[in-house]
């Protein structure tokens, strides 16, 4: 699939990426890859994603799915949670929730980087990081989150990175004017 304007996906052909795919497996790892911004090696082998890093909580009425992602990456904090209410995410949220009830095992992705990288390859033509880029650029687009926050939820140390992974517009950010 093209990439939009900005060079990342927009959230409509996010959805239409795993709406494309029949094999459930495949279309909660892309899911849980985008939404959470994750590495793969967050999510799968080394450092698999497992049914318990995963819940759904409620704060002020609203319900969000928390995912604990572990990396190497950051030392100082290598445990990250990332959350995002199922009101907004709900579709790619149904996914997840759908493979997680269809597993077996702990781990919801048994397979390897390489696989990983196949699938998400197959399924939107780009590579996986492509995945990253874009939901760090929605945080800013579709959520403002600000960028300390996003820096937090990328497991980020410091800002450089942001200039790296937001892929903006003169549009997106006359919004904020």
């Amino acid at each position: 699939m093209e990439l939009d304007k900005n060079g990342t996906f927009s959230p409509t052909q996010i959805r239409e990426i795993v709406q494309s795919s029949n094999n459930i497996r495949d279309r909660a790892l892309f899911s849980i890859e985008y939404l959470t911004a994750g590495r793969v090696g967050e999510i799968v082998k080394p450092n698999p994603i497992t049914d318990d890093d995963i819940s759904i909580d409620t704060m002020d009425r609203r319900r969000f799915m928390v995912v604990r992602l572990f990396t190497e990456k950051n030392r100082k904090h290598p445990i990250r949670p990332v959350a995002f209410p199922t009101d907004k995410e709900g579709d790619l949220v149904g996914v997840v929730m759908q493979h997680i009830h269809l597993k077996e095992g702990k781990t919801l992705f048994p397979i390897t980087i390489q696989r990983a990288w196949q699938i998400i390859k197959k399924m939107s033509g780009q590579k996986t990081h492509i995945l990253r880029h874009s939901r760090i650029t929605h945080w800013i687009t579709e959520y403002n989150i600000p960028p300390t926050q996003i820096m937090k939820l990328a497991g980020w140390t410091d800002l450089r990175p942001l200039d790296v992974y937001s892929h903006l517009l003169w549009k997106d950010i006359a919004k904020f004017m």
